[in-house]
């Protein structure tokens, strides 16, 4: 069919969608939805032999119409599309033609930059390994806090000092100041550092380290430990070890 975009079969039941611009018409625009509707190929063969008849009879007298085959749940939706490309088309063309520029679309705004970056948060991330090594208890408590922050569920209040960290089945936990939280873990087990505090230390240490500054944050003792109490340190930490990589085998399916 003259100037038909290539005709694709869709699921039936099915209709032609025409369209036309011509910059000497009155509106220059026109779309419409055919209002015949076919459900089987012959139902195709026939109408699609008629509107090329159409196109042959009016050939080099109007301009003709461009016709695109689409499934007729689909047709409302293409109408709405191809109008608006044509009617922008024309407002373009007709601002050239007053010798107006035709204003230029709005770029996209950046997206925002991830926070905590996740880079910078893997390097929080090592530190606090670091700090915790020998530490069998706090460094899964580590881990922990690290695949809430990979979720997003950390949460800083705008209203107030503190943060808000999720929890399973529960709203959440408020971590104040960085230091003070609201779990059980924190207030039963006196836990130093339970995970939710990790996790608003780790989101903190990450912006430190992005931005290339040490926010103040409470000193914390570091008392000499005897020898007898770091190879008892060490011994756990090997064990956790060992215990972390039986996971991550039964994780993908070695074990």
């Amino acid at each position: 069919m003259q100037d038909t975009a290539p005709v694709e079969k869709v699921q039936y039941p099915a209709v032609f969608v025409g369209s036309r611009y011509a910059r000497q018409l009155d509106p220059p625009v026109s779309v419409f939805k055919d209002s015949i509707v076919m459900a089987n190929d012959a139902d195709f063969e026939h109408r699609y032999n008629a509107l090329a008849a159409l196109q042959t009879a009016i050939a080099g007298r109007i301009p003709p119409y461009t016709y695109q085959l689409v499934n007729v749940h689909e047709a409302d939706a293409l109408v709405a599309r191809t109008r608006a490309e044509l009617e922008a088309k024309a407002n373009w063309n007709r601002a050239s033609d007053d010798g107006e520029a035709a204003p230029e679309p709005e770029p996209e705004p950046p997206p925002p930059d991830p926070d905590p970056d996740p880079i910078y948060l893997q390097r929080a991330m090592a530190l606090g390994r670091k700090a915790f090594a020998g530490q069998p208890a706090q460094l899964r408590r580590l881990e922990r806090a690290l695949g809430i922050v990979e979720r997003g569920g950390v949460v800083e209040r705008h209203d107030g000092p503190g943060w808000r960290v999720p929890a399973d089945g529960w709203y959440g936990y408020w971590v104040v100041d960085g230091r003070t939280c609201t779990c059980p873990d924190h207030n039963l087990n006196h836990a130093r550092y339970c995970k939710h505090t990790l996790a608003v230390a780790l989101v903190r240490r990450a912006r430190e380290l992005k931005e290339g500054v040490r926010l103040e944050r409470e000193p914390v003792p570091q008392p000499m430990p005897d020898p007898a109490w770091l190879r008892e340190q060490d011994r756990q930490w090997h064990d956790y070890l060992d215990d972390r990589d039986v996971h991550f085998a039964a994780a993908r399916g070695v074990l």
